[in-house]
């Protein structure tokens, strides 16, 4: 049987590498443990990622199998959890980590794969936050006033809605002739591109990407550094509407913008 894997990942920023054994799996000579924890140093605001090599059971990830830990060993609460396929983000407390505090994340045992496999062992990471106090804005996407969307040169309907712009997602899609497919019962759409194929559920503020990466729908930014806004996919008359700029981070879609309006290119 295949090694699981499960990979720990500062959000576009670094890889860091977990391998530990599962019921009946083999273990890794890594360590002791079988587990590598290398530390890392990230902003108050990151989400993490948090990959194995199966698609995980949503129903046994929560608070007590997945969670942080602070300096004194107290779980940090505030934190949202989001599971799609073999892929878990969480993302950070409303109003980040404490600034130079030292942080621990655990992934217990109780995490198991959609086959009922479960993790042989409890696993973990510790992460440093850095000491620059953030000034987060709304994305520029959602910051700019827009008034007309363009894609492919046909306008179609661009809603306002928490601080943020929505698009149509099939009218996109269907205008750079990829795949469009909206499951009903799981209220979940994927698109497929040449690029992948992309995920995205309607109460999730979190999409899975061509790229293969589990990001934020919407952010907010100051320079360099991103945080989650925690918007999700809404559906208005039938039709699901995504972020704007979740067009460009989850579909790799190119959006070019004038003075009041923005064009969404292949």
């Amino acid at each position: 049987m295949k090694k699981p894997v499960i990979v720990v990942s500062l959000w576009a920023v670094a890889t860091v590498l977990f391998v530990l054994g599962m019921e009946g799996g083999e273990r890794s000579s890594a360590d002791a443990d079988g587990v590598v924890l290398p530390s890392s140093t990230v902003s108050p605001y990151h989400t993490w990622e948090i990959t194995i090599n199966s698609d995980v059971a949503p129903g046994s990830i929560d608070e007590s199998s997945v969670y942080v830990t602070n300096e004194q060993g107290q779980k940090v609460s505030g934190l949202s959890l989001e599971v799609i396929q073999n892929k878990i983000a969480i993302l950070p407390p409303e109003e980040g980590y404490e600034l130079d505090g030292t942080y621990r994340i655990h992934v217990s045992e109780d995490v198991r794969a959609a086959d009922d496999t479960f993790l042989q062992e409890q696993t973990s990471k510790t992460f440093q936050v850095n000491n620059e106090e953030p000034d987060l804005q709304a994305s520029s996407m959602s910051h700019q006033h827009l008034d007309s969307l363009f894609i492919k040169g046909k306008e179609f309907e661009l809603i306002h809605f928490l601080g943020d712009r929505y698009v149509p997602l099939k009218a996109v899609v269907d205008a750079h002739g990829d795949r469009y497919q909206f499951n009903e019962q799981w209220k979940r759409v994927t698109v497929t591109t040449d690029q992948g194929e992309a995920v995205f559920n309607v109460d999730k503020p979190v999409a899975l990407s061509v790229k293969d990466e589990l990001i934020p729908i919407s952010t907010k930014t100051n320079g360099e550094l991103t945080a989650p806004m925690g918007n999700t996919p809404i559906v208005r008359n039938g039709e699901v509407y995504v972020p704007l700029e979740s067009v460009e981070t989850v579909l790799g879609y190119t959006i070019e913008r004038t003075d009041h309006s923005v064009m969404i290119e292949s």
